[in-house]
């Protein structure tokens, strides 16, 4: 295993590392890596936040994520806010199909 970003005490293995380096884009690494961690049952009922009574992600996962992601796609120029749009509609397009499945 190995540490996302240097000194977070956030562990991954070296091929999550891999397949999230192989995405197409920056976001989607990101949303491959918070899937290492949770699995989409888990983040159904999350924001990014913690605000209105949900749950939230770990704020160390969610920071070592962001700080690996940055780190490794600076070329395309990813800034905090647009991961943490990225991820916050994942979790929402998580809550929309799980609505339409219950439906």
């Amino acid at each position: 295993m190995v540490e996302l970003t240097p000194g977070s005490q956030v562990f991954v293995y070296q091929n999550h590392i891999h397949q999230a380096m192989a995405r197409a884009s920056y976001k989607s690494a990101a949303s491959f890596l918070l899937n290492c961690f949770y699995t989409n049952d888990e983040l159904v009922g999350m924001n990014l936040t913690g605000a209105n009574g949900k749950k939230c992600p770990d704020k160390e996962i969610l920071q070592s994520i962001i700080g690996f992601v940055m780190r490794e796609y600076q070329k395309h120029l990813p800034t905090e806010s647009s991961l943490k749009l990225a991820l916050r509609n994942k979790l929402s397009a998580l809550e929309s199909r799980k609505l339409k499945k219950d439906e």
